[in-house]
């Protein structure tokens, strides 16, 4: 039902459960695009009550009507444009940074075959390490896969990047050292 509502750009009204609500909540979308990451499928559309483009998980869509009377809104909007600058589906306002990552060897050899962005380059190998750069944003999908690659990765630069995973590295090791009574 969605597909078609895109293909023939027709207004749907969706009852939706977020995560962080309790309640669910109906919203006017005109559908735009479908978007799959991490084997979750995302519907991507300009809201009428927030006057702006928004994503809605799949799976937390509990109902969904046609609007046949309701004239459909289109804002141009553009997929490849839209996620360009970052990994997966978290958007910020934020522009994007150039970011300096240091992989070891072997981590490495995963990074060139499936890149971790478009916009990857490869710079220096280093000790055993291979260098890229990126141009994006980062968010949240982008701190999970560094977090998840551990002690195989090395974020260089921009120091408030680096930061950041320190902080989040201290609130797990915080999270995960013993209680000392």
């Amino acid at each position: 039902l969605l597909l078609k509502s895109i293909m023939s750009k027709q207004v749907v009204r969706i009852e939706y459960k977020s995560f962080t609500s309790k309640e669910s909540k109906f919203h006017l979308i005109h559908p735009y695009h479908l978007k799959e990451y991490r084997n979750r499928w995302y519907l991507i559309g300009y809201n009428e009550q927030h006057n702006g483009i928004r994503k809605y998980g799949l799976d937390r869509i509990t109902g969904i009507e046609v609007e046949n009377n309701r004239p459909f809104i289109d804002k141009g909007f553009n997929a490849k444009k839209y996620f360009e600058n970052v990994i997966g589906i978290s958007l910020s306002d934020e522009e994007p940074v150039e970011i300096i990552i240091a992989f070891s060897d072997l981590r490495a050899q995963y990074i060139i075959s499936q890149p971790l962005h478009h916009s990857q380059q490869r710079i220096n190998d280093i000790d055993g390490r291979v260098v890229f750069k990126y141009h994006l944003v980062p968010n949240y999908e982008f701190y999970q896969q560094i977090l998840g690659w551990g002690d195989e990765v090395e974020v260089m630069k921009p120091i408030e990047i680096r930061y950041c995973i320190i902080n989040l590295a201290n609130k797990i090791l915080k999270k995960y050292s013993p209680n000392v009574e």
